[in-house]
């Protein structure tokens, strides 16, 4: 038995995402109205009960009722009878409708169960995927351009890097971003990506390391002086600063071996024979081994490798060690000791 109202199911296992289509395709088909929120605050018999209810109230203000019930829970696995004839009574209201807007939007969803599949055939069904690897970019070029910009290649590179795969906080840290320009310009830099968004799960400050090593000394400098707006001491990112020099000698000592070309990105693939080729296990990521690193960051760093030789390497490791006993002699003063460092690179 069809319906005679338009009812959306959207579905998946991202939340998120799950709610940003929900919210197009309510924009879309829906020219007000209400929306009835899930805050899972009554058992599923209630909360269908009052959904029930709603959908029989006569509308005031619209033609007819347009109701967006989000974040519902019952189509995830593990029926029970109670919930078997709570989502059956509200499937048998939804049938009565004369017109109007249904959009139900559910996380997780088991789509085995008889449930899922008995409401699924009644709507539009819309299965929203999870974002992956090859597929980021989109997602980032999608959330740029509702925010009304564009965004470089190697922008969008750097913001995965930084954030991952957290859908939520890339598309906060896009309208951030897209703040800033503040309609001076419209296209995301690298630069920009690098001053304003730190990495989602603590860790590296990444521009006072990236800044640490370019040629530029008013860069260092300013990076420096923000980095002791916020932090207390120098400790933390002199030990960030080792684990990324620790990476360049690695990088250098295959570079002048000829392992790898310079001006060349490196690859998985090309990464995964060269630790085949040392007879070195990958698998576990850390600053002591280059081939469990993301191929596209040990890219980025080979312009700053190419610009040391090997020997200046293991001068900048030694001063980094020097550096944290002058940091704790000098306490009050370490910004003096960073300051001095950078100066010296």
């Amino acid at each position: 038995m069809s319906v005679n109202c338009k009812l959306l199911f959207v579905y998946g296992s991202d939340d998120f995402l799950v709610n940003r289509r929900a919210r197009l395709l309510y924009d879309k088909y829906c020219d007000g109205g209400e929306i009835f929120t899930w805050e899972q605050k009554s058992d599923i018999r209630l909360f269908i009960s009052e959904l029930c209810e709603s959908l029989s109230t006569v509308p005031m203000f619209t033609p007819t009722n347009n109701i967006w019930v989000r974040g519902v829970n019952f189509f995830g696995g593990g029926e029970t009878e109670e919930a078997r004839g709570s989502v059956n009574l509200l499937r048998d209201r939804i049938k009565t409708l004369g017109g109007g807007v249904v959009l139900l939007s559910a996380c997780p969803v088991d789509r085995r169960t008889k449930l899922f599949k008995e409401f699924s055939q009644l709507a539009e069904c819309h299965d929203v995927a999870d974002i992956s690897d090859k597929n980021f970019d989109e997602f980032i070029g999608a959330v740029c351009a509702e925010n009304g910009v564009k965004i470089t290649g190697d922008a969008a590179a750097l913001l995965q890097n930084l954030l991952g795969t957290d859908t939520r906080l890339m598309q906060l840290e896009v309208e951030k971003l897209a703040t800033y320009l503040c309609g001076d310009r419209n296209v995301i830099t690298y630069a920009d990506v690098s001053l304003l968004v730190d990495p989602a799960h603590g860790g590296e400050f990444f521009q006072q390391i990236e800044n640490f090593y370019s040629p530029n000394v008013n860069e260092k400098l300013d990076a420096i002086e923000r980095y002791f707006y916020f932090a207390g001491e120098a400790r933390p990112l002199i030990t960030a600063l080792q684990n990324r020099t620790r990476l360049m000698v690695q990088l250098r000592a295959l570079m002048d071996s000829g392992k790898i070309q310079r001006g060349r990105s490196l690859s998985k693939i090309q990464l995964d024979n060269l630790s085949k080729m040392f007879n070195v296990d990958a698998s576990e990521k850390n600053s002591c081994n280059v081939f469990s690193q993301n191929p596209w960051y040990l890219s980025k760093l080979l312009g700053a490798v190419e610009r040391y030789p090997l020997h200046r390497l293991f001068d900048i490791q030694l001063a980094l060690m020097d550096a944290i006993g002058r940091a704790a002699s000098h306490y009050d003063d370490q910004i003096s000791v960073m300051r001095e460092l950078a100066l010296k690179f």
